[in-house]
């Protein structure tokens, strides 16, 4: 019996929407099954008491929630909105523990309707997509389409609410003829969280923009709890209050208030982060530790009128324009994968820049460098084939050194190119948003002098960059460091001004 897995009476429900955000969004259909002691139980093969209704939404629903659900504006033009039937609900939904499946976005929807229509909601949930999860782990997938096939189930109104509320009361049936009443139970009880909780998750997400930006969980006594930060605010902070983790806990517990601060960026919201970690030492979140910034070595390329190659580390500007490719932490580990890759591509070290000339080895150095006079002949490099000669200038048949410049350019290419952040003098890294806010963050060499909205205001880190130079100021490594890791980071828009 079914009805035996929980405490107290339960009610199956599904929602269909408009979208998947529940500030923005709104329901379409709500579809419940009643089970619980004195009401008819499937599992005995009796018809559960039901109850469904179309909502109108009060927005256009968009074409392809219609060809997903199959509802359309014109089937909800005359029915009631949730604010008309919140009542109702309500009384249904009093004392009984709410199972869905991924619950999260059910209740998030609940809440939000019944918060706009004046009424307190808080009830026990039960996600019956983790329920799945936990039962049958050996399994992949936990969606209802996979357990009405791993089950063989029946669904004759797929993406309808009642339809797929009628699923999950199935899928109980099944797990318990399979695995016994005992041990879903167990189970159940185990992943059903206590009233209120899945609200307070959602609703201190449901407060922050799904935009860019970071954010102070806070106590209920004001205090600091954690720092996030995000593309997403929203979505950072709903991974974060997470039940499935030690910090997500504590965070669910504690969380009371959370205070916003968008930007227009990801980039502007890491540099907010770290500073708020340093002003409020939020009580669950380690500080980083300042240590040195990770070296990055690259093999350079100068052109006229020097044209050679050389393994240099990165560092402020010398003024002389050179590609840089590769990106290592290291000088040994560079010139391992900078070997590797010369003799996959059949390149010449010495002209590499990443083995000694011949007057080098001769006079005992040993120090790599362009070559002037190339290898030995013959280049016991080319008679293994590892290279095609371009060390031996003019010898016949073998590649040019024209040729090998081109070649090792093609192939460099390929390499990851290395973001040189320590730059001399003042620069800006510039990000705007879709709506054209824009937000400069500046630094003088290596160091982050702060972040100003324009230009104008420039002058005001004028301070700061004396305090820095006089050494007044101790200088942090970690903004330098953020700064490095998003320009390396695939798709974000960063632009990069010379001031």
């Amino acid at each position: 019996m079914i009805a035996a897995l929980f405490d107290r009476p339960a009610v199956l429900l599904d929602l269909e929407t408009t979208g998947a955000s529940p500030a923005r969004d709104r329901i379409t259909e709500i579809g419940l099954v009643e089970i619980g002691h004195g009401l008819p139980d499937p599992a005995l093969g009796e018809d559960p008491v039901t109850w469904s209704t179309l909502v109108q939404p009060g927005m256009p629903i968009p074409p392809f929630i219609s060809g997903l659900t199959g509802i359309d504006d014109d089937m909800v033009a005359t029915a009631p909105r949730f604010a008309d039937l919140a009542a109702d609900l309500a009384r249904r939904l009093e004392g009984k523990v709410l199972v869905a499946h991924n619950v999260r976005f059910d209740y998030g929807f609940l809440r939000a309707e019944f918060e706009r229509a004046g009424i307190a909601f808080a009830l026990p949930a039960l996600c019956s997509a983790k329920l799945s999860r936990k039962l049958y782990p050996q399994h992949p997938r936990h969606n209802l389409d996979a357990l009405i096939a791993r089950h063989g189930l029946h669904c004759s109104e797929r993406h309808r609410a009642l339809g797929d509320a009628r699923v999950i009361g199935d899928f109980l049936v099944a797990a318990v003829a399979d695995l016994g009443a005992g041990r879903v139970r167990e189970v159940a009880s185990a992943l059903t969280a206590p009233a209120g909780t899945p609200r307070e998750t959602v609703a201190l997400a449901d407060e922050l923009a799904d935009a860019p930006g970071c954010f102070v969980l806070r106590a209920a006594d004001g205090s600091a709890l954690y720092v996030g930060a995000g593309a997403s605010m929203r979505s950072e902070a709903l991974r974060l209050l997470q039940k499935s983790s030690p910090l997500g806990r504590a965070l669910l517990a504690e969380a009371a208030t959370v205070d916003p601060e968008p930007h227009p960026g990801v980039l502007g919201a890491a540099l907010a982060q770290s500073r708020l970690i340093e002003r409020f030492a939020p009580r669950h979140q380690r500080r980083v530790a300042s240590e040195p910034l990770r070296e990055s070595w690259s093999l350079a390329w100068s052109g006229a009128p020097a044209r050679r190659f050389a393994l240099r580390e990165a560092g402020p500007s010398t003024g002389v324009r050179e590609d840089r490719f590769g990106d290592f932490p290291d000088e040994q580990t560079a010139r391992r994968a900078l070997a590797a890759f010369a003799r996959e591509h059949r390149l010449c070290l010495p002209r590499l820049g990443l083995a000694p000339t011949d007057a080098q080895a001769r006079d005992g150095t040993g120090r790599p460098a362009a070559p002037a006079s190339g290898c030995a002949t013959p280049c016991a490099a080319a008679a293994r084939r590892e290279c095609l000669g371009a060390g031996q200038p003019h010898a016949p048949g073998l590649e040019t050194e024209a040729a090998h410049l081109g070649r090792a350019l093609t192939a460099l290419a390929r390499l990851p190119r290395p973001t040189p952040t320590a730059t001399q003098g003042r620069v800006g890294f510039r990000e705007t948003d879709v709506d054209g806010r824009s937000e400069l963050h500046v630094f003088e060499g290596p160091h982050y002098l702060g972040s100003v909205e324009d230009a104008d205001a420039l002058a005001e880190l004028d301070a700061r960059a004396r305090e820095l130079a006089d050494g007044s100021l101790q200088p942090d490594p970690q903004p330098l460091r953020i700064l490095t890791r998003l320009l390396k980071t695939p798709g974000l828009r960063i632009e990069r001004i010379r001031l």
